[in-house]
């Protein structure tokens, strides 16, 4: 009886380890569509800014136009480095699960982006 309850709880965190790694895996997943995205999106709030403001210095567009649109590229670079840090935390913790975290793993973050 002891022997079968230390095979169930073998079992059971067998079984947790292996959701903790595929939970993290799909984070990292979920926060790599949000970098590309959040891009995406910072790329087109520039392209916006730069029409509101050649429209406002041409005489064409209002000051709220470009207000409006230098807010929107505020809030696209908050959501990328908010998209950023995420990917990050996503990155280690993926590592963690599965018993990979080291000096190593840090060294890329330290020179460069995902």
């Amino acid at each position: 009886a002891s022997a079968q309850a230390v095979a169930a709880q073998r079992d059971a965190l067998r079984q947790q380890v292996a959701l903790d790694v595929w939970s993290a895996y799909q984070s990292l997943n979920t926060a790599t569509q949000t970098m590309r995205s959040s891009a995406d999106l910072l790329a087109s709030a520039e392209q916006s800014e730069r029409v509101a403001l050649g429209r406002y210095k041409a005489g064409v567009g209002s000051v709220l136009d470009l207000l409006t649109a230098q807010s929107a590229l505020a809030a696209a670079r908050l959501q990328r480095i908010q998209a950023a840090l995420d990917w990050f935390v996503y990155r280690a913790t993926l590592a963690q699960a599965v018993g990979a975290l080291d000096y190593t793993l840090l060294q890329p973050v330290a020179e460069g982006r995902p």
